[in-house]
């Protein structure tokens, strides 16, 4: 198995990189952490992802137990051996696509900084300098996540074959399963409900429609969209399979094909436009636009009087 030839090799560059940041000189502009096959891990590269993942756990309210510079390494790692089989393995990825992502990803950095020169300001290098260095990033991991899906796909474990390997494992090594919980709860919605679960489809569909007559999905999901963590890279869930996604939206997105766009899903989070970008294999590449039916503080009290 291609994950068993790092194991051994990373354990060493785990403790060897952490224990070197704690040190890092601040003087130094950067240094190698890691190598795998022709790729380097930079120091840099560690602190951005690490950071990312920190921000990614307050905005999920949760903390992770683990150092965030070795949860970040780890994955460069293994996102760098995936890469490197790919070329070994002379895998393809769309390249328009990675343009395409370069370009939104700019667009997007421009219009936080607010200009071209702000942005170079901030990175302290060039325009084409910062673009360039998006695409290296942006193509690698897309190479490493066709690596990954391939490589999935190969893999077929019985229920059988998982019963048996939990059987052979120590008592030790068993993972602890955290206490679960049974709740119920007393749900009262305001009588205007149905007018606010209206107003919210009759908005998607005048959205859709602007789509159908020319106007870009990721900026009017960008703009409109209630789901904070897709809106702000377009609406653009990723590579997800359908058992990811709760049943409605997934029955309405796997009827589409590449490009198109569905009428207006309801779920528990409330109504959806959702658009195919591509399927590879079991998995969906999908964006959607999320809007929630809207009540006032009068209509939130009513239930209570």
């Amino acid at each position: 198995m291609i994950f068993s030839k790092w194991v051994a090799a990373t354990a060493g560059l785990f403790a060897c990189a952490v224990s070197g940041s704690n040190a890092q000189d601040k003087f130094t502009a950067d240094k190698v952490v890691a190598v795998v096959g022709q790729s380097v891990v930079l120091y840099s590269e560690v602190e951005r992802y690490s950071k990312a993942l920190v921000e990614q756990s307050k905005q999920q309210g949760y903390t992770s137990q683990r150092d965030p510079r070795c949860e970040a390494l780890e994955h460069l790692i293994i996102q760098k051996l995936l890469y490197n089989q790919s070329q070994i393995d002379s895998l393809t990825v769309p390249m328009d696509r990675v343009a395409e992502r370069v370009q939104q990803l700019v667009d997007e950095q421009i219009l936080e900084r607010g200009s071209v020169a702000a942005l170079e300001m901030y990175y302290h290098k060039p325009i084409f300098n910062i673009r360039e260095e998006l695409r290296e990033t942006i193509e690698e991991g897309a190479y490493a996540s066709e690596m990954e899906r391939t490589i999935k796909d190969k893999v077929h474990v019985t229920p059988g074959e998982v019963e048996k390997f939990v059987k052979g494992m120590s008592k030790d090594s068993v993972p602890i399963i955290p206490e679960q919980y049974v709740f119920a709860q007393i749900v009262r919605y305001p009588s205007n409900a149905d007018e606010a679960k209206l107003r919210a489809q009759e908005r998607l569909l005048e959205l859709r429609e602007r789509i159908i007559n020319g106007d870009k999905f990721d900026m009017l999901a960008r703009t409109y969209s209630e789901d904070p963590q897709s809106a702000i890279r377009g609406g653009d869930l990723g590579l997800m399979t359908k058992e990811m996604l709760v049943p409605e939206f997934a029955e309405a997105m796997m009827k589409l094909k590449p490009g198109q766009v569905s009428g207006v899903v309801e779920t528990d989070y409330g109504f959806h436009l959702i658009q195919l970008i591509e399927k590879i294999g079991s998995q969906y590449h999908a964006r959607h636009i999320l809007l929630k039916p809207q009540y006032t503080d009068m209509d939130m009290e009513e239930p209570y009087n």
